[in-house]
Order: C-alpha cells, then structure tokens, then sequence
C-alpha cells in the first residue's frame, strides 16, 4: 500500500491502545511512534539508490517478512524504552509487533507481491484485494483517524471501528473478486474455452477490476466496471514471454532472471525491427496495465511500469537491455 495508508493505519492503532489498560505513559510520542512504526518496513525503498535491479529484489524483501518485522518491532521498542524508562517494554513490544504486521498485512492484499518468508525463501505472497493506492479505503482510514484525534471521547470507538475496518474492506473486496472470476470462469466455459481466469484489484477497485485469461500461448485482458457499463475497455491479447527465452536472456544479462523472478503475468507487448535488421523486444507484466481509461493515462503510456527491453543484433544475439518504468528510461546495460 502506498505511505499514507501505512502512517495512517499507525495512527488509528495507537489512537486504539491509548487506554490504561496497557499502561503507557500520557502524551503525542504514541501517536509519532504509531506512525513511524507502521511505515518502518518501507524504509527499503532506499534500495533504488543501487539502481533498480536491486530495487525489484530488495523492495518488499527482508524489512518485509515475518522475521525481519520481528527484529525491527524489537528494535524500535528497544530503541523508545533507552530514552523513556517509564514506558514498558512488554506492551511497547506487543504493539510495535502489531504495527509491523499491519504493514505487511496491507501490503500482501494487494498485487504486488511481499517476500514474507525470506530468509527461508523468497517467494511472493500475494492475496490480491485491494489496488496498491485506493483512495476510498485511504480516505475512509483519514476520516476514522480524523474524528479519533478530534473526539477524544469516542477516541477509542473510533479507533477500534477503524481497526475492524482495516480488515473488513479487504475482505469485502475479495468477495468481490470472487463472485468476478466465477461469472469469468463461467462465461469461458460457455465459449467451450478451457482458459483460467485471474481477477485483480484495478485503480478504482472495488468498481474497477483486471481480468487476465491464460490462453496458453497467449494472455487476454479485460476490464470489468461493476456498477455502470460491464466491460469498460475492448478485451487485447498479447503473447505470453517464453520464460526459457527469459531464462537465456539471464544468463547474459541476470536483470532478466530477477525480472522473470518478479513478473506474474510476463507478456511480450512489443517487438520492432530496425532496417539493419536488429531487434527490439519488450516485456511487461501484466498485472501493472490497468484497464481503467483514467488511469490509462498515467499507467500504460507507451511502456507501463516495470518494461523490460531486449535488444538483438542480426544474427540474433543480446547487445543490449533497456529498463523502462512510467515511460522513462531508468537503466541500460550491455549484453555478453
């Protein structure tokens, strides 16, 4: 989830445990550590400074993950409880192990994949139910958070409401995404097509969804607007990236292996031939297209977020690579 969502989960938790009950001294730090805590794990955003490469393996990664959030809880409680001996330690470590969790848990429900696990295995957890920046989840978060800090007498109600809704939104969404890819699974199977439908949060879920139909060799995506016009783009197909071709391509270049690593949906969304002869081929993943006409503007351009490049020569070989993200050029590399 996008920062704000993160901060402002932080400040409806610490709005929650502001009670007697766990027994922590009066004043705002609460609030400030409630905040910082619940963005922490974010922190490895830093890693786009060692180019992005690094950023698609490290982001997500070990800040991320179950032990990684545990060690950061404790340290950050460790690190309250050196400057202010009145607080205790056990509640201030409860808590900060809940912010971290509620982290990772916002990030899991959406589509882009948080390496959980790690350092037993890098895998990508995803239960995608929410679009990575939801402005009506966001804005309703503001609002509970909002009325907490501004009547202090229903402070805890409120606050206790807005971690229910936390989970209760995701949750509706996912019914949601649901009951999409039966009425999907069923109009292919109608079409007599043996296809699998996968259903994703789209800007502006929960009216917008992204329907990806594997079709074997190729992938079909469509855009599903529940609550006004049924499909809202024409469907397009693109040819599925042949993940051994990736293969290869990561032994001369291994930003093709971490890019194969990291794409769900890899498709070929372009390929163009120079008059001499070269090559130029290029990848995408699926899930960051988005089929809603605003958000279009914005997301796909000419090369949507996280574009691979392959560049061959005549005779087929790798000269080069070229990443692109939001229609910029952010890295480009030699082939071997």
């Amino acid at each position: 989830m996008d920062p704000v969502t993160h901060i402002t989960s932080g400040l409806i938790a610490a709005q929650a445990v502001r009670t007697p009950r766990w027994g922590f001294p009066a004043g705002r730090w609460l609030l400030l550590f409630g905040a910082a805590v619940a963005w922490l794990p974010d922190i490895d955003n830093l890693a786009s400074l060692l180019g992005p490469e690094a950023y698609i393996r490290l982001h997500r990664g070990l800040t991320h993950s179950l032990l990684g959030g545990a060690v950061l809880a404790f340290l950050c409680a460790a690190a309250v409880r050196a400057r202010k001996k009145d607080v205790p330690f056990g509640p201030l470590s409860l808590f900060a192990l809940g912010l971290i969790g509620l982290h990772l848990f916002l990030d899991v429900i959406t589509n882009y994949g948080t390496q959980l696990f790690l350092p037993f295995s890098d895998a990508r957890v995803a239960v995608p139910a929410v679009f990575i920046v939801d402005p009506l989840f966001t804005g309703s978060l503001l609002a509970i958070a909002l009325l907490a800090a501004f009547l202090p007498r229903q402070r805890a109600m409120y606050a206790y409401f807005g971690l229910i809704w936390l989970i209760l939104y995701p949750l509706t969404n996912l019914g949601l995404r649901q009951a999409v890819t039966e009425a999907w699974q069923a109009k292919l199977a109608a079409a007599g097509l043996a296809a699998t439908a996968t259903v994703q949060p789209d800007a502006l879920a929960p009216v917008h969804w992204k329907v990806v139909v594997d079709e074997g060799q190729t992938y079909r995506m469509a855009g599903i607007d529940l609550f006004f016009r049924g499909d809202v783009l024409p469907e397009r197909t693109w040819p599925k990236a042949d993940r051994a071709l990736l293969a290869a391509l990561g032994r001369q270049a291994p930003f093709f292996d971490t890019w194969s690593w990291f794409a769900v949906f890899p498709a070929v969304i372009k390929e163009e031939t120079a008059p001499d002869g070269s090559r130029t081929m290029t990848f995408a993943d699926l899930r960051f297209l988005t089929t809603t006409p605003l958000a279009g503007r914005f997301m796909n351009r000419d090369l949507p977020p996280f574009a691979l490049s392959a560049v061959f020569d005549a005779a087929g070989r790798l000269t080069a690579w070229i990443y692109h993200d939001h229609g910029k050029t952010l890295a480009v590399g030699a082939g071997q």
